[in-house]
């Protein structure tokens, strides 16, 4: 990750937003220097991670080296024992790793979504067992690290470390979009199945993460989050400007790719255009930490000329967090 110097046009948005984002921290917090790890590993409870998004927001707190299993749904690079998922966990497989805590999602954030098995366990003291309400927004994401009952900060014992990768997260998502604020904002379509013209409309996290990244939704008019569409619709009401394909690990578009084909003979500014493009990031449809990420890719993607600046708001803030930890210390 770059360090980026801070450019006078950012100067006085950031002692703003620094004013308002940092007044609160804690003197005398110990961070790592390392892009979001808060704290190092230590000592803890082993834990095990049953979505990929509760992974990330543990690794972004500092607590990788608690993790001792992860769900199939998780990168395998991590090289850690595989143990399901939420909602259908490997429970010999998470008895046999003795962890101290097994971390879960839940769409309410209640026991009663939870396979029985994997709660029997649990009140047979072979660990204990969280769970963390699954998160719709980018709020959500915050709740679910600093919730003093149900976030990951109170689940694992450190809550500085959940509030640190919080606003660390927030800060990046502020700054990216304060840059963007007066950017002219093309009409965008977000498809999460391109074959058969799945649609992301309003009210859910990617609909907020485009308004940041400086784009409207061309389905802005819509009042669900997720729609199919037809041809017709793209036709007449949809006619966007750019086409984005929410697709975690997906190729490169390439010629005469079949997730065109949907779009092929239409009279639409994208035709025109061409402005098609895929966002591949691992978790681009998981809230998690990992938010400023995929919203980074969606700011590139449609203000390209903009790149410079948009890579250096999203570089200061780690550096302004860093700078607010280095004052809490010399305070102390």
């Amino acid at each position: 990750m770059r360090h980026a110097s801070i450019s006078p046009s950012l100067c006085v948005l950031l002692v703003c937003l620094l004013a308002c984002s940092l007044m609160g921290c804690d003197a005398g917090r110990e961070r790592s220097s390392d892009d979001t790890s808060a704290t190092s590993g230590g000592d803890g409870p082993t834990i095990v991670s049953l979505t990929p998004a509760i992974t990330r927001m543990l690794i972004d707190m500092g607590k990788q080296d608690q993790l001792v299993g992860v769900s199939m749904e998780d990168d395998a690079s991590l090289g850690l024992p595989v143990c399901g998922s939420y909602n259908s966990p490997v429970t010999a497989r998470i008895v046999e790793l003795k962890p101290d805590l097994v971390l879960t999602e839940s769409p309410l954030g209640e026991m009663g979504d939870v396979p029985p098995l994997l709660r029997s366990l649990s009140d047979e003291g072979l660990f204990e067992l969280k769970i963390i309400p699954h998160s719709r927004s980018i709020a959500d994401v915050q709740r679910a690290l600093i919730d003093a009952e149900a976030g990951l900060g109170a689940a694992v014992g450190d809550p500085e470390a959940a509030e640190h990768a919080g606003k660390l997260m927030s800060l990046r998502i502020e700054l990216v979009g304060a840059v963007l604020k007066d950017a002219q904002r093309p009409r965008v379509l977000m498809l999460i199945n391109p074959t058969t013209l799945g649609a992301i409309g309003t009210g859910v996290t990617h609909d907020e993460l485009l308004r940041l990244a400086g784009g409207t939704n061309a389905l802005a008019h819509v009042k669900t989050g997720y729609l199919t569409l037809d041809r017709a619709q793209l036709q007449q009401t949809v006619r966007p400007d750019v086409v984005l394909m929410l697709e975690p690990g997906g190729s490169e578009l390439a010629d005469n790719d079949p997730r065109l084909r949907a779009f092929e003979g239409l009279s639409i500014p994208v035709n025109t255009s061409r402005r098609f493009a895929v966002i591949q990031h691992p978790q681009a449809m998981l809230p998690s930490t990992a938010l400023p990420e995929v919203m980074l890719e969606l700011a590139l993607v449609l203000h390209p000329d903009k790149a410079a600046v948009i890579h250096e708001a999203y570089d200061t803030a780690e550096l302004i967090m860093q700078q607010a930890s280095a004052g809490d210390e010399g305070g102390t």
